[in-house]
């Protein structure tokens, strides 16, 4: 049988809810055997997820958008559902697509983030507990923030950490360098306020 895209195309919108059935009953019955082969070739599917995004960039976001207009309703709830159980892997997910969307260019992808966050209990910085499940998805002090290290336009495995949201805001744009010369004038603030104010 000759494979014909375009009638492929058809069946499935035709045959839209049936597929979407069996996806889910193949799924539930080969649940176990998914998560090993994803496991075993993680690399290999995060070099194909990349390669992909970046050669359907434009077809992607188009079809998000539709996608989002014609289940928006649904999606606010599966999403909070969702958020609930896989807290870091939700955060993952919505950061990338945060940045594409305000024009990053984002050669990461979610495993890659979800893999760095599942190592990374307190912030780095002031130590505090990250709240991955936040206040019905709005941000918290404590929230997990993704941190660029150089402020590029550029997201990598190599140019980014994770910090609390306080701590991401305090510091803003400023890179490694800069963050140094900020603490020791904030110190600097402190001792002379203390000084002059007998505090």
């Amino acid at each position: 049988m000759v494979y014909n895209p375009e009638y492929q195309k058809k069946y499935r919108e035709k045959n839209k809810d049936k597929q979407k059935q069996y996806q889910k009953q193949y799924y539930e019955e080969h649940k176990d055997e998914l998560k090993l082969y994803r496991e075993e070739h993680k690399d290999e599917i995060a070099v194909r997820q990349k390669k992909y995004r970046k050669e359907h960039k434009i077809e992607k976001i188009k079809y998000d958008k539709q996608y989002y207009e014609e289940h928006k309703d649904e999606l606010v709830v599966k999403r909070q559902k969702y958020r609930e159980v896989n807290p870091i892997r939700s955060w993952a997910s919505s950061t990338l697509t945060s940045h594409r969307r305000t024009g990053f260019i984002v050669d990461i992808v979610r495993d890659e983030l979800i893999s760095l966050a599942e190592r990374i209990e307190y912030c780095p910085i002031c130590g505090v507990k990250f709240d991955w499940c936040g206040n019905k998805g709005r941000t918290l002090s404590n929230s997990p923030s993704l941190d660029r290290l150089n402020n590029g336009k550029e997201l990598n495995i190599g140019n980014i950490d994770i910090i609390c949201y306080r701590c991401n805001v305090s510091k803003r744009d400023r890179t490694l360098d800069e963050l140094v010369i900020w603490n020791q004038q904030c110190i600097d603030y402190v001792k002379r306020v203390k000084l002059e104010r007998g505090l």
